[in-house]
């Protein structure tokens, strides 16, 4: 039987603006379609000859001639100007165009986890999917996405693929006591909806604002806050496992 993981939504009213999915079988990175646009948060001197003079002839008078005046030296031409520093390529806008932009960003050894990623156009209410049972990731671009919104996007559906395949029980517990979880915390949702309060969600959001930067999307962890550098390197076991890096 699949067992698909729970979602991460972007905003507070995914829950009702999605229409109140209750999956469990997948993990979703999901945002509210209200707009109908999604939404804007968001290269490296030849040696002079030697002259020997001739003895010259007695002269008893004479009217020398003028000397020529020295021809000027010719002007040096004017250095060229720089060249124009090349302009960057706006991003592609196709979904695999955006898709291979946002993974050169990532600087991560995930193919060591085994997944497959593809890139789709729009999917009404979702971002990203991820299947931890076939290892594969599913994001979903938007044309009113930017370049730093779609890595984050991805980043954050690697994280459910490094959470499914390193993070154990203890390790989650280990993971909610560094992070300050709140007494009762849960690591997954129980349906397709916000994982703005769960352990899941958490992990994902400083997952994802490491690897990608906080340009793309807010921070939405309820349980805790962004992680200061000293945390996040107390964190590292878990975000980059040993055996990921090879």
């Amino acid at each position: 039987m699949r067992r698909w993981l729970p979602a991460f939504s972007l905003i507070a009213l995914v829950s009702a603006l999605v229409g109140g999915l209750v999956i469990s079988p997948r993990s979703v990175f999901a945002m509210s379609d209200s707009s109908g646009s999604g939404v804007s948060l968001a290269a490296t001197a030849p040696p002079a000859g030697a002259r020997v003079g001739l003895p010259a002839a007695p002269v008893i008078a004479a009217t020398p001639l003028p000397t020529p005046p020295p021809a000027p030296a010719p002007k040096p031409a004017p250095p060229a100007p720089p060249a124009p520093a090349p302009a960057a390529p706006p991003p592609p806008s196709t979904p695999d165009g955006m898709g291979a932009a946002a993974l050169a960003r990532i600087h991560y050894p995930f193919q060591r986890l085994g997944y497959s990623i593809a890139f789709h156009g729009t999917l009404q209410g979702y971002l990203g999917l991820t299947d931890c049972t076939n290892h594969h990731i599913d994001v979903y671009v938007r044309p009113s996405e930017s370049l730093d919104q779609v890595t984050f996007v991805t980043a954050f559906e690697m994280a459910h693929a490094v959470d499914c395949s390193f993070t154990s029980d203890s390790g989650r517990a280990a993971w909610a006591s560094i992070r300050g979880f709140p007494a009762g915390w849960m690591w997954y949702p129980p349906c397709v909806c916000s994982e703005d309060n769960y352990g899941s969600g958490d992990f994902s959001d400083v997952f994802a604002t490491w690897l990608a930067g906080p340009g793309g999307w807010p921070w939405r962890s309820r349980l805790a806050p962004a992680p200061d550098a000293a945390e996040l390197a107390r964190l590292m076991p878990y975000l980059l496992p040993a055996s990921v890096q090879g």
